[in-house]
């Protein structure tokens, strides 16, 4: 995998469907990164996009969780330009 394909970092909401990412940086207050760590969604932690949209649904390891479009887009990810 070319080094430039990882550098690329964009919002969760333009993932599609199936694809994977690695969380590169959680644009949002303090409480809310310390809520979705609690639920495994932690800098630098692989997930899958299930399903797009409201509420954008992504998998982490084997749990699901439900965010509304604004919260997924403040989750930067690196694509795995495998899936993407």
């Amino acid at each position: 995998m070319p080094a430039t394909a990882q550098a690329i970092s964009v919002p969760l909401t333009t993932l599609k469907s199936g694809c994977c990412a690695t969380v590169h940086q959680r644009d949002m207050s303090g409480e809310d990164q310390e809520l979705l760590s609690a639920m495994g969604l932690t800098d630098q932690c692989r997930l899958r996009i299930c399903r797009v949209g409201e509420p954008c649904i992504i998998q982490i390891a084997a749990t699901r969780l439900g965010l509304s479009k604004v919260m997924a887009g403040k989750i930067m990810v690196h694509p795995d330009v495998t899936t993407a």
